[in-house]
């Protein structure tokens, strides 16, 4: 039965032909499907990648903006500390620290919680790559934690305004030919609502400086976890 020079002769030979060229295109099409299975392994896989790296960019981008607000909140909290310390000599309170106190008790910043990076990940399938365990950290950090945060700063505006409407505003704050030794007269003759207010913008920052400070450490654990998933 020697036809690997020729043509076969038997039909024993056409069936064995047959069973081969079968047999060498089923082959075909396995590695063809284990080929295009391995490309798709590998694009998905990249894709996660690229979503991951995303995701922790995002993560790093509120932690550096929570350490940003840590270290202002600390600054306003230490003068805060320093006007109130000096309440019955507010003649020796620098300028510099009166015009940022005032600027303060009128601030009105905000947090942006949600990024576009967090919304194009949010409309993916990363989280179906990701555990339970590991997707409960990350909606405690960005609903959580962050959202929180987003809350107490719009409460920090809330007070902020009734500084301004019931404090600031009627007492000529807002005027800007007003001279230092002015604006100190107005606070000693007005001691006890800008001692109010202080106090209250002062403990409501504290405790936004205390939640950013545990926040920042569950960021940073997150982060390790993340980048260890990464290929």
């Amino acid at each position: 039965m020697d036809f690997a020079f020729g043509e076969p002769q038997t039909a024993g030979e056409f069936l064995l032909v047959a069973v081969l060229e079968v047999l060498l295109l089923s082959f075909g099409i396995l590695l063809a499907l284990r080929i295009n299975n391995w490309n798709e392994a590998r694009k998905e896989s990249k894709q996660t990648d690229e979503l991951l790296g995303l995701l922790i960019q995002d993560l790093r981008e509120n932690l550096d903006e929570i350490v940003t607000d840590i270290g202002i909140g600390e600054g306003f909290i230490g003068m805060c500390e320093t006007i109130i310390q000096h309440k019955d000599a507010i003649d020796q309170v620098e300028d510099e620290d009166i015009d940022n106190l005032l600027g303060y008790l009128a601030a009105d910043h905000f947090f942006f919680a949600q990024s576009p990076a967090f919304t194009r990940l949010e409309a993916s399938n990363i989280w179906e790559k990701l555990t339970e365990e590991l997707n409960s950290k990350i909606h405690h950090i960005y609903y959580g934690r962050i959202g929180i945060i987003q809350q107490r700063f719009a409460k920090h505006v809330e007070y902020a305004t009734h500084c301004k409407l019931t404090y600031l505003m009627p007492n000529g704050f807002f005027d800007a030919e007003l001279d230092h030794d002015q604006k100190r007269s107005i606070i000693t003759a007005t001691l006890d609502d800008f001692l109010h207010h202080t106090h209250l913008l002062n403990h409501s920052c504290a405790r936004m400086v205390a939640f950013w400070e545990s926040t920042t450490e569950l960021i940073d654990d997150l982060i390790v976890e993340l980048e260890e998933l990464k290929g």
